[in-house]
């Protein structure tokens, strides 16, 4: 399953530009499963491929592929958080579908 993550900064205009006024008080926001519109306006994006476990195995979830392209928020701490979050989508979808 792929799941998309895209990093949302509130101090860059439409047309992309960093705004000179970012600094302590600057906002940014990891948004999960991004429609069109919340894509355009992310300048960093992460997506994560995972396998859930199959029926026997552990509940580990294996990363198969992550792409990451754009900006430098996403870093070795985010990137746990968002291949967890990943993992935990994957649970969500899966008790969906068997309707646990």
């Amino acid at each position: 399953m792929a799941v998309g993550f895209g990093v949302f900064d509130a101090g860059r205009d439409a047309g992309g530009l960093v705004s000179t006024t970012q600094g302590k008080g600057e906002k940014r926001w990891v948004l999960v499963d991004m429609d069109g519109f919340e894509g355009a306006v992310c300048g960093e994006e992460v997506t994560v491929v995972v396998r859930g476990p199959r029926d026997g195995e552990d509940e580990r979830t294996e990363v198969l592929r992550i792409e990451k392209g754009g900006g430098g928020v996403v870093g070795r701490r985010e990137m746990r958080e968002v291949v967890e979050l990943a993992g935990s989508r994957w649970r969500e979808w899966r008790d969906l579908v068997e309707g646990s």
